[in-house]
């Protein structure tokens, strides 16, 4: 996440079997949630940090993820990550 709270580039692509590095580069602590991929479950990097996802699998497979506001009245970015073989 960059310091105005988008996330640059929104849209990734993965090889099966890889891992998406998430960057907060935004000045605040934040959690990224997906609804639909189990990878993005505890992706909390603390401000200037780093962390892994967990390995991306099966091909074809499109995660949504995405930052809610610490106040849970707005998302801060929407993105996807694109499994491919």
């Amino acid at each position: 996440m960059l310091a105005d709270y988008t996330v640059s580039p929104s849209y990734i692509q993965v090889k099966v079997g890889s891992r998406a590095k998430v960057v907060n580069n935004s000045g605040r602590r934040f959690q990224i949630h997906s609804y639909n991929c189990s990878q993005f479950q505890m992706v909390d990097p603390d401000p200037g940090t780093w962390i892994r996802t967990t390995i991306f699998r099966p091909a074809g497979k499109v995660c949504d993820y995405f930052a809610w506001d610490t106040d849970w009245s707005r998302k801060l970015f929407v993105g996807q990550v694109e499994v491919v073989p």
